[in-house]
């Protein structure tokens, strides 16, 4: 029959004798079972949880070397203290130095566009600050009411217009109209640009290009007298 000694079988154990000449304890303690290794315990990872969670703690590592990671709530937010002492006043400083009084001029004043924010730049220095202002346009306003019909103007006088100085003006240049005078007697002064030169001309030929009544006499008599000279019997008719 088999006997169970801390969980374990004896009967299924090897033998182990106890030497009595040195009295040696056997590793098997009948009683208590096999002796084992004392653990060396570390701290592994340790977690801080929410105000409220439970706590957790596992195991890692070997049996002769296990690894303790712990899991700790946070505490809960304790009451709010009550409120401390007023502390003394302290000792007055010193003095300072007497400041500059700024110059303060206007720099640039922009519009804007209408419905947009105003704004407002300081620039330059402390003694001589630049305000710089940025002013949105006012929105339309509404139209207003149709004014009183005026009074019937005097009769005006007709006017007498007349030509001024026209002048010439170079070729290419453009033509110009101002009037003087006075309302009733208007005077209109025109500068007018002179036309373009022209085309250089060529001189007539005599007897090609033209011919003088002169000329149309004397072709006139030469013509007859061939005629009489190649016909001597016309010129007995003629004559």
């Amino acid at each position: 029959m088999s006997r169970i000694v801390a969980g374990l079988h004896v009967d299924d154990m090897p033998e182990i004798a106890l030497d009595v000449n040195t009295q040696t304890e056997s590793p098997l303690d009948p009683a208590y079972g096999i002796r084992g290794k004392t653990p060396s315990f570390t701290i592994g990872t340790v977690s801080t949880l929410s105000p409220g969670e439970s706590a957790t703690a596992t195991i890692t590592g070997t049996d002769e070397d296990p690894i303790l990671n712990l899991g700790i709530p946070q505490g809960m937010q304790g009451e709010s203290g009550r409120d401390g002492q007023d502390g003394r006043d302290g000792n007055d400083g010193q003095t300072g130095a007497t400041g500059a009084t700024p110059n303060l001029t206007i720099g640039t004043v922009s519009t804007l566009s209408e419905g947009a924010s105003a704004t407002a730049t300081i620039t330059g220095t402390a003694e001589n600050p630049i305000l710089n202002l940025g002013i949105p346009v006012g929105a339309t306003g509404a139209a207003g009411q149709d004014g009183h019909d005026g009074q019937t103007g005097q009769t005006g006088a007709t006017p007498n217009l007349i030509i001024g100085e026209v002048t010439t003006v170079e070729a290419g240049g453009s033509a110009t109209a101002s009037i003087t005078g006075t309302a009733e007697a208007p005077i209109l002064n025109l500068g007018i640009p002179q036309g373009a030169a022209g085309q250089n001309g060529t001189t007539p030929v005599k007897g090609t290009d033209y011919w003088t009544t002169a000329d149309k006499g004397e072709i006139i008599n030469a013509a007859v007298a061939a005629t009489l000279a190649a016909y001597p019997a016309a010129e007995s008719e003629l004559f």
